[in-house]
């Protein structure tokens, strides 16, 4: 959040922080300049309701890059004087999008989401302490949607039964025993395509 809020203005990039546990973690982002929403211990409800209006703002977006004759948001952007934000839905414990979704309308938008969003210039990071949730809808097509994994310390056993990262990855991923150790991957979790970084740990006195 601080590295991309470091590199473009609130005018580049509008972010949309959806807290699925407590809200401690997203509590000091209230006043962001960048937040659009900063929904802290978010219902199922409210965190789906989000991304129902992410999937109508895809197609908004999309419809203007037909009227411009262009086919994504990079495209529409080439032109100087076509003024539109990336946006980014960053959800906490994202498990929240799929309790007492009975009618399946969080796992259909999030699928919506992955599919189109990124060329309409909207971007999704789920983060969560175990992979997968129960209730979730098209899991195996909206994880192969999502391109970019990152990994930081696990128990054996979700080690062992995380099934996007190879035999590579895994290994890589036992060897994260310190603070911030991470694993990144931008290509499915395939091997070969491993690296091993570390992200700061930032004071909350230093965020303010």
């Amino acid at each position: 959040i601080l590295g991309l809020a470091r590199r473009y203005s609130p005018k580049e990039l509008r972010m949309y922080l959806i807290d699925g546990k407590n809200g401690v973690e997203f509590e000091v982002y209230k006043n962001f300049p960048h937040a659009e929403v900063v929904s802290l211990k978010s219902s199922s409800e409210l965190a789906g309701s989000i991304l129902s209006e992410l999937v109508s703002e895809t197609k908004r977006r999309n419809e203007i890059f037909k009227q411009e004759g262009v086919n994504s948001f990079d495209d529409y952007r080439n032109n100087p004087m076509n003024i539109m934000p990336r946006i980014l839905l960053l959800i906490d414990e994202f498990q929240v999008l799929f309790e007492g979704d009975e009618a399946m309308e969080a796992s259909k938008n999030l699928h919506l989401l992955t599919a189109q969003a990124r060329s309409a210039g909207i971007h999704l990071l789920l983060g969560s302490q175990h992979f997968g949730a129960p209730n979730m809808l098209n899991k195996d097509i909206i994880f192969t949607n999502i391109q970019l994994y990152i990994a930081m310390k696990m128990t054996m056993d979700d080690r062992l039964s995380l099934t996007m990262f190879g035999k590579e990855g895994k290994d890589l991923i036992r060897k994260c025993e310190m603070p911030g150790q991470i694993v990144i991957n931008q290509n499915g979790g395939s091997d070969g395509f491993n690296q091993l970084g570390k992200v700061a740990f930032v004071e909350k006195k230093q965020k303010e």
